[in-house]
């Protein structure tokens, strides 16, 4: 007989498989990847952070942060500057070109997310998302 917790693992390794595939295919005619997006997202929301807080919000090490980070402001979309209180310290800024993306982008997301959640009652909805938020935060 097989454990119920292990077989809801199985099945969350899978869906979210499926998400971040479909997630990447729906983010590629915009230029972005969706480790970028989710950087372009968070800044759109907070305004200028540290890379550091960024690494911190999304839950991604620091070494993977400034490689997308990196990869990100190649492509235009953002830029690091210098910290205007430290001399030594970095911030990432959002360029136009960032912001002219990001309503697309998220516009793709969204219809992800909807083919993810479609058949789905609200209430269901809400239970995912309150069980998927208490999984993220068993996790640290």
């Amino acid at each position: 007989m097989k454990d119920d917790r292990h077989l809801a693992t199985e099945l969350l390794v899978v869906a979210a498989r499926g998400i971040s595939k479909s997630m990447s295919d729906a983010l590629r005619p915009h230029g972005l990847a969706p480790a970028q997006f989710g950087i372009l997202d968070l800044l759109d929301r907070e305004g200028t952070l540290y890379p550091s807080t960024i690494a911190r919000t999304m839950g991604i090490e620091t070494s993977t942060t400034a490689t997308t980070l990196k990869r990100t402001e190649a492509h235009g979309f953002i830029v690091r500057e210098k910290d205007p209180l430290d001399a030594r310290g970095v911030v990432v800024k959002m360029t136009a070109k960032g912001r002219d993306t990001l309503p697309a982008a998220r516009a793709a997301v969204k219809n992800v997310e909807n083919r993810a959640l479609d058949g789905l009652t609200d209430e269901e909805r809400d239970i995912l998302h309150s069980v998927l938020t208490r999984l993220i935060m068993n996790m640290k």
